[in-house]
């Protein structure tokens, strides 16, 4: 098979390559790119976001911890960005953030390009070239045919760590991961009563839960009778415009890791949606009139492959707020587990937030490799807590940064000084 450049007059050559355009690596592109490295961002689809605009996955979780900001930088630049378009709003006091997916694509983008980054979508890799412990180029496939890139330094920004599995870098899997959710749109739906009023608004006001408490356990009655397929939550949230609802409530154990397997668990969430919504809409008024406007492009997955890392963060470290001599982010999310075979969830919160060391994010098996977003190293309790998205942009960031800096001075990403990290980012306005 014949590899060729994707399009003429684009380089053969980067400083960095990042592998995924979701929350952690359009960041980590953008990160890499205005510290005056030729960067490159390889996605699968046609926009940026992954998780939010692909998957539907609102608000946006992670940046506040008992009323302060713990997530700054490229991902706070870009929540003011949305606010100032009336696409964003920070529900105060918990701080999630909810968004319109449709502008959070476009200012996504506009940063992106903005900053230099030369983007390759509609491309899925389908090769890692590896010499030793270096990464030396990335073949993958887009609309005209295949095409490789050679890089200095690559960040895994798959999520599910793709890049480290096709290279042979050690990961691990949990053998029952967090379960999978197919995210939709609702349009039309009355939210102006006690049902939904509060709820969309994952504020945690006067004792509110982001989960609608009623809705579960009429669903939960149903499904002990077999009357109700599996669910999840449910969790409503406004989406800002128009009357448009994100609804997370599918739920199904299978995993993301074996195509077949994922492919049959969308087919039945597909299903499952539309079982649902007629039983919200036979049971309560505010659903009557509504429909379904959207649907996720896939699954959204919230466990798939780990880094085995240079340190594997603990929950114990977590909820401890342990500070690492080479934290390079925060994160604020509780300890998040969601059950597998039916719809509870286990919460740990966090007394305050947690610090997330660079050792995490690097491999002892490879010298120019950074892994950001879920898939750094962690063990299944830090897991449910840093897999959210203002964590995993937090971790772009600082992901982008380190291959930037390790392009710049020749450091293996081993070699590079903590503190020379650390300095960078806190100029960056990034909160450590």
């Amino acid at each position: 098979m014949a590899f060729v450049e994707k399009s003429s007059g684009l380089p053969e050559s980067y400083d960095v390559i990042v592998c995924g355009g979701g929350p952690s690596g359009w960041v980590a592109a953008v990160a890499a790119a205005r510290l005056g490295c030729r960067t490159a961002l390889i996605e699968r689809f046609g926009f940026f976001g992954g998780t939010a605009t692909a998957g539907l996955v609102v608000p946006i979780s992670g940046f506040f911890k008992n009323g302060s900001r713990v997530v700054g930088g490229i991902p706070w630049e870009f929540e003011q960005e949305m606010e100032r378009h009336g696409a964003a709003f920070a529900e105060m006091p918990k701080g999630h953030i909810s968004v319109d997916t449709e502008y959070y694509k476009l200012i996504a983008q506009r940063m992106v390009l903005d900053s230099g980054v030369v983007v390759y979508t509609n491309s899925l890799v389908s090769e890692v070239l590896r010499d030793g412990k270096l990464i030396t180029g990335i073949r993958a496939v887009g609309n005209e045919g295949p095409f490789e890139i050679r890089g200095k330094n690559f960040i895994d920004a798959t999520g599910n760590g793709n890049i480290c599995s096709m290279a042979g870098i050690s990961t691990r899997t949990n053998q029952t991961p967090q379960p999978l959710s197919l995210c939709f749109e609702l349009i039309g739906v009355d939210t102006s009563t006690p049902l939904l009023r509060d709820s969309i608004h994952h504020t945690g006001k006067e004792g509110t839960h982001s989960l609608n408490t009623e809705i579960h356990d009429y669903l939960d009655g149903l499904y002990s009778e077999q009357k109700a397929p599996q669910f999840g939550g449910p969790w409503f949230n406004t989406m800002l415009s128009g009357d448009r609802l994100a609804v997370n409530i599918t739920r199904s154990n299978s995993t993301s890791l074996n195509a077949r397997d994922y492919m049959t668990a969308e087919f039945q969430m597909r299903e499952d949606m539309f079982r649902l919504l007629d039983i919200l809409k036979n049971k309560y008024p505010e659903f009557k009139n509504c429909s379904i406007s959207a649907s996720a492009v896939n699954a959204g997955i919230r466990e798939g492959r780990h880094l085995v890392g240079v340190h594997t963060l603990t929950g114990d470290e977590l909820m401890r707020a342990e500070h690492f001599e080479d934290s390079v982010a925060r994160n604020a999310h509780p300890i998040d587990m969601h059950c597998a075979d039916g719809s509870s969830q286990v919460l740990q919160e966090l007394s305050e937030a947690g610090y997330i060391p660079y050792r995490s994010l690097i491999s002892p098996e490879a010298d120019n490799v950074i892994v950001c977003g879920r898939a750094i190293s962690a063990d299944d309790a830090a897991h449910a807590s840093i897999r959210v998205q203002a964590t995993a942009m937090a971790v772009g960031q600082a992901a982008g940064t380190a291959a930037a800096l390790c392009s710049r001075c020749g450091y293996s990403v081993h070699q590079l000084p903590a503190h020379e990290l650390q300095k960078t980012l806190t100029g960056q306005n990034a909160i450590l």
